[in-house]
């Protein structure tokens, strides 16, 4: 016997349907976290990575436009700022996700491994971050 699709099919819209939508509060604006891997948009570059991730977190042009050159400035990458994330080393792609989690500057930043695949100089800077 063949399983009644149809019913099924309609019993699926209807939970969807009733789902509510998940949206962020306030509150989970305020924390961030930076896991052990990156998770970057290769085939973008990376003032693009951050640009879009700074449009996520609502922040301003002019927010985004600062806060992206220093980071990038901070953290060695301005130079390298047009270039495709899938191009860097895990070094300098583990910079760029320590800038893409501090873009919307988080009250609360949850760290797994940030120096993880750091030089030496950039291990201290994320230690010694104000």
């Amino acid at each position: 016997m063949l399983p009644d699709i149809k019913n099924q099919r309609h019993r699926q819209d209807r939970r969807l349907r009733n789902r509510k939508q998940c949206r962020c509060t306030e509150d989970q604006k305020n924390y961030r976290l930076l896991p052990e891997n990156v998770g970057l948009y290769d085939d973008l570059s990376a003032y693009q990575n951050l640009d879009f991730y700074g449009r996520l977190y609502k922040c301003t042009e002019e927010q985004r436009r600062e806060r992206i050159e220093y980071f990038l400035k901070m953290l060695g990458l301005w130079e390298k700022r047009n270039l495709s994330a899938g191009t860097f080393s895990k070094g300098m792609k583990q910079k760029l996700a320590i800038a893409r989690a501090l873009i919307h500057d988080p009250q609360v930043l949850f760290l797994d491994e940030p120096t993880a695949n750091l030089d030496p100089e950039a291990s201290k800077m994320v230690r010694f971050y104000p």
